[in-house]
Parts: structure tokens; sequence; C-alpha cells
């Protein structure tokens, strides 16, 4: 279900794109939008109060396609921007008829940051929870990340959406289908898990690591280049693209400062498995397909699990598991995919969100 004819951009920008564009030398703005098109225009709306903190967030957003389209709301993972929802993949799921929102998730981007709040220690987080004694407490939680979610669609007056989750952004998904079903037409659980992975400790250090002069844009194009390559599995990394697209990303918001704090949120979110089994399968009794199972109506909600047979951070058992914990739900492996999704896999992946969202009916 769309948006309105009437919806508001919540709030005006803070500064325009256009501003921001002329920051990048002539040649790359015009390859930047040869390759990847217009960028839209960053928007922003004030989504809630988060419950943990008790200050107002904001979320900025964009949008592409028709708002009288049904909303395929994509969330992306940790320390990501909008851009990593390439604006190519998104313009193609819109071009089948969805209007996409996509957006920075609190404390990264241009969303409100919590830089007030210390980053937290991450060897303290590998602790559980009651060992960890006189641990600090979360700037956040996945469930506050979840109820911006939610906030962000009523703020677009937007009642119901196909929701799609990557890496984190499946997390958040999965706590938007528990906690409010009501808005969820669809879901897609893409390289994510029902449960915490720690991943590989070189793995975990990439992440949390950040480029040899922050201030430096050729410093920062490097780092990222390199962790991502690293998650990109055996597919084809395009180096040069990639390093045009976070050109722009960095011209645009270079904060990435929220990383440990998401991080943290993600480690002290409770096991979303057996929540999982209870809410969507009832539980108990004969098997229940994910048809009823998420909506308070009788909606039919179907799920599709994504993930890469090469994915370094979030093993491809963990998939297997989560498709297991939603009784009806289809997984599908790409088994040269990584953590990390480039142009070759775009329509591989939208075509089965498409697909996913197209086998429910949607009420005008």
């Amino acid at each position: 279900m769309g948006a309105s004819p009437t919806m508001m951009p919540v709030l005006p920008p803070e500064e325009s794109s256009e501003k921001k564009k002329a920051m990048l030398p002539p040649d790359v703005l015009a390859e930047l939008h040869a390759i990847f098109g217009e960028s839209p225009e960053d928007r922003f709306a004030r989504v809630g109060r988060c419950h943990s903190s008790h200050r107002d967030i904001t979320i900025c957003y964009q949008t592409f396609g028709d708002p009288q389209n049904p909303c395929m709301l994509l969330i992306m993972g940790l320390k990501c921007t909008v851009s990593f929802w390439d604006s190519r993949f998104c313009r193609y799921i819109a071009e089948q008829g969805f209007y996409v929102v996509r957006f920075d998730n609190r404390d990264v981007g241009l969303s409100t940051d919590f830089d007030d709040y210390p980053a937290p220690n991450i060897l303290r987080m590998a602790l559980p929870s009651w060992a960890s004694i006189g641990e600090a407490p979360l700037a956040y939680t996945l469930d506050d990340m979840a109820n911006d979610t939610v906030g962000l669609l009523r703020a677009l007056n937007i009642t119901k959406a196909h929701i799609v989750g990557c890496s984190m952004g499946g997390m958040i998904a999965q706590l938007v289908a528990l906690h409010h079903p009501e808005v969820v037409l669809s879901l897609c659980l893409h390289s994510t898990t029902a449960g915490v992975p720690w991943p590989k400790p070189s793995i975990l250090i990439s992440m949390l690591d950040g480029p040899e002069s922050p201030d430096d844009v050729q410093s920062v194009l490097d780092y990222r280049e390199r962790f991502y390559k690293s998650m990109a599995g055996d597919m084809k990394f395009y180096e040069h693209e990639f390093r045009l697209g976070m050109w722009w990303d960095v011209v645009r918001s270079n904060y990435r400062a929220g990383a440990g704090r998401q991080l943290a949120a993600i480690v002290r979110s409770p096991d979303r498995g057996a929540r999982l089994k209870a809410k969507l399968n009832h539980g108990v009794g004969r098997p229940r397909s994910a048809a009823t199972a998420l909506a308070t109506t009788a909606t039919h909600v179907p799920v599709v699990v994504l993930h890469g047979g090469k994915d370094p951070t979030v093993p491809v058992e963990h998939a297997q598991h989560l498709a297991e914990c939603i009784n009806g739900s289809k997984l599908v492996i790409f088994p040269r995919m990584g953590h990390y999704f480039s142009k070759d896999m775009f329509k591989l992946l939208a075509d089965e969100m498409i697909l996913n969202a197209r086998s429910v009916a949607v009420d005008d």
C-alpha cells in the first residue's frame, strides 16, 4: 500500500544534494551520474522518541518510484548508509511497480547520531551480559531501531509495506514483524540471522576499523574497498564503480562513529529464534505456514530468506536455521555470494524480493 498523494517531506533537507555534488570534481560527477543515475534528494522525518535514550529521532530517507505503488522498505546493516542499496538496484525494483524507500539507520549517515554516548567496549561485549559487571547501559537497542522503521512508515503515511532487511537490517526486520505485524505485507530476510554470530576476529576488527586518515577521501575509499572486497565472496568486485559510489557517499556524509553502538545493540539483542517460532508458527500443534502467522488479520504474509554461500560474516548455517524458525518460508542460497553484493546480483536478489512481494494480494 503506497503513501497518500498528500504525503509530506516531514522536514526540509539540511543541505541540498546539489551543494554537496559541487564538492566533487566535474569528471567524477559526470561519471557518477552516467553509471548510477540521478541520486534522490535527502529528506528527513521525525519518527518518534527513543525508548532507551528518551531523545527524539530524525531519520534521513530517499525514495524511488510512484508513492501510489505498494511500498518496499529497505533496511540496511551495520554502519551502512542509503548508498549500500545501490540506486540501480532501487530503480529496478521501482520499475517493477513498487515505491522504494531506503534510509540511514540512526547513528549513521545523516540520521540522528549518538556521539554524546561513549563507544562501548567491544571486548566486554564478548562476555554474556550477566558476566559484564559494570557495563554501561546501551545507547539504544535493536527494538528501538525497529521502532524507527515503523515510525518512518507512519511519518510517510504508509500503513503497510514489504519489509526487506539486510544483515543488521534483517534483524531489525524480524523485530518489526514480531512487534508490529500490522505494517508487514511481506518479509525478506537477507544475509542475516535469528541470533548473534560472532564473526572471525579478523572480520570483527575490520568491521570496527577505519581508514588511516579519516579526513582524506582517498584513504577512506582505500579502506572501504579493502573491507568490502573481503566481503564479496566469489563474486566479481567492481573496484572502480565501488569507489565512485563511495566517493559520493563520503561527500554526502562520512559519519560512521555509531558502528560500535550499533554492534552493541546487535550483541545484546536476545536471540529471536524462539520468538519467531512462537509468534510466526504459534509454537505448537500442526505446522502452520507463514500465511497468517505474522499478521493480525488473515492476510497472507510470505517470507523469503536470501543468503550467500560464501558469507564470511554470517555463515550460511544461520540462514538455514532462520528459515527453519519460520514454517512456510522460502530459503534461497546463492552459492558464490558473500556478505556484500555487487551489480551481478542485483536482478537475482531483486527478482526474489519482488516474487515474494507479489505473492500477497494488496488491497487498495
